[in-house]
């Protein structure tokens, strides 16, 4: 118990936001009202998602589930070699996540900087187009 265990629970909660700037411009109608509300809906049915299925976990195997529940895979009920292949492939699906959350950010990162200062944005056209003709020879 203790922050070292909540920590990942925090971080993993406030995942999607990077993802939430380009989503709520491509919104049409967009207003602050339908974007909080949107935003407000999908927190909600994402906490009671997890909330469900945290209550499943529980009430299936009791005080026999760890808090970590790769703590639980240690080879006695799967074998030594599946619990090892299962944790290997629960890290390479964390791996695997990380552009999904890296582009976004970078996505959002643009969009907030083009929000703050518009005339970025004929420069960023100029050095696109300069970079296209770079890689795409005519």
């Amino acid at each position: 118990a203790g922050v070292m265990s909540a920590l990942p629970l925090v971080i993993f909660a406030f995942g999607s936001h990077p993802a939430v700037l380009p989503v709520l411009r491509t919104m049409r109608p967009s207003s602050l009202k339908a974007n909080t509300s949107l935003v407000s809906v999908v927190l909600v049915a994402c906490g009671v998602a997890y909330f469900l299925i945290g209550l499943g976990g529980y009430l299936s195997f009791r005080s026999a589930t760890a808090g970590n529940v790769l703590r639980n895979l240690d080879g006695v009920f799967l074998g030594s070699s599946t619990s090892k292949t299962l944790k290997f492939g629960y890290g390479l699906v964390v791996l695997g996540s990380v552009p999904t959350i890296l582009l976004p950010l970078q996505k959002s990162a643009k969009d907030a900087y083009l929000f703050l200062v518009p005339s970025a944005a004929v420069h960023l056209h100029a050095a696109a187009t300069n970079a296209s003709r770079w890689q795409h020879p005519q």
